[in-house]
């Protein structure tokens, strides 16, 4: 057997810990499941999906770029989110850089 399917064999998705109305964020910082960042983090995700959808239906090869970059970037938001607000270190993965670039592809868009 290899060693990827017993890792995939030993993988859960009970944590075992029980719910208790709570889920972890990132570096296993627990907040309730009623918290803004679970909300904002599910939001995101929800975006992208619908993202990944409009591609799959979208026969321009720009606008495809276009939404698979807005899909690669939402995923640095969400990290972003789920960071702890204390971490130390904490270094943001969202850019002015990356803020320019939407801003200017939805107004280009929105002169089409």
């Amino acid at each position: 057997m290899s060693d990827t399917k017993e890792w995939y064999d030993r993988q859960s998705i009970a944590t075992k810990r029980g719910d208790h109305g709570e889920t972890d964020i990132r570096y296993g910082v627990r907040v309730s499941k009623a918290h803004i960042k679970v909300e904002a983090c599910g939001s995101v995700d929800e975006m992208n999906s619908y993202l990944g959808l409009a591609r799959a239906h979208i026969d321009d090869p720009m606008i495809k770029n276009i939404l698979l970059r807005f899909q690669e970037e939402s995923l640095k938001v969400g990290a972003d989110i789920a960071m702890p607000v204390d971490f130390p270190n904490r270094v943001d993965k969202v850019t002015s850089d990356m803020i320019d670039f939407v801003e200017k592809e939805l107004l280009e868009r929105e002169k089409n």
